[in-house]
């Protein structure tokens, strides 16, 4: 009995591995957006966000909103990084991110839901 549950429990592991990370970015930003939606910036696909200007697709490592501030975190090519965003409900705007430790402030114009 106990090398069954042994074996489930290492199969579960497996499969959780599998499957990525687990984090999601909130429901309400989903989709593309962009300041010109024929030219957008970003998408959020699940776990996953897409950045046009890099033509990339990250896993999401962490991804929360809090008080009308969307923090994500992801692993690109040149370090780690954690961007914010201003959310009203509306729009999202790139207001400020760390960049494998370098800090910059965005003075982004406001993006619109192109695409769910």
């Amino acid at each position: 009995m106990k090398i069954n549950r042994l074996a489930g429990a290492a199969g579960l592991a497996l499969l959780l591995a599998a499957c990525g990370s687990g984090v999601t970015a909130p429901s309400v930003v989903q989709g593309t957006w962009g300041a010109d939606c024929s030219h957008p910036e970003v998408k959020f696909d699940g776990g996953q966000l897409t950045v046009f200007a890099d033509d990339k697709t990250y896993d999401l490592k962490s991804a929360a909103l809090d008080n009308g501030a969307l923090t994500v975190a992801y692993d690109s090519a040149a370090g780690p990084v954690t961007e914010v965003y201003a959310f009203d409900g509306q729009s999202l705007r790139m207001d400020h991110g760390v960049y494998n430790g370098a800090s910059v402030q965005w003075e982004k114009a406001p993006m619109s839901k192109c695409s769910s």
